[in-house]
């Protein structure tokens, strides 16, 4: 904000030509902006811009199926850090947290925090080996 000076102000932001009062969407970096009042007299003030620290997302919980062939496995994930409220996405649509009826395999899950910062996390959901049955025959002997 300008002190002292006449008038109506004028702003020129450096990276960017922005002009205004508020420059947006920077990304981290040092900026430098340039005010000039009504009688063309001159202030210069200068700003950094750091990044915003996202979370880490990470798998909390997995069932794996409980047959060869189903697909009733289910993953977990978690985050943390960054800014609540957070949203979730897995490759099937789900929108919570837990992801269900998963086949098995590898399954990326997205949290995004409140400012729009994104971390993935892999679930691995295994099959046991597939039941298998044979069948052993013996002859019957007959004597006599």
């Amino acid at each position: 904000m300008p002190a002292g000076g006449t008038s109506p102000y004028t702003y020129v932001w450096s990276g960017g030509g922005q002009v205004g009062i508020t420059a947006i969407n920077l990304l981290s970096g040092s900026y430098t902006v340039t005010v000039t009042d009504a009688n063309n007299c001159t202030a210069i003030a200068n700003a950094n811009v750091g990044n915003i620290s996202g979370g880490t997302a990470s798998i909390s919980s997995t069932v794996d199926v409980s047959c060869s062939g189903l697909c009733d496995g289910s993953a977990t994930i978690s985050m943390g850090g960054g800014q609540i409220p957070y949203t979730y996405l897995w490759p099937n649509g789900a929108i919570t947290p837990n992801s269900t009826n998963l086949c098995a395999g590898s399954f990326i899950g997205t949290v995004t925090d409140a400012v729009g910062c994104s971390a993935t996390a892999t679930a691995t959901i295994n099959s046991p080996t597939p039941l298998t049955v044979s069948i052993v025959t013996n002859d019957v002997s007959c004597f006599g």
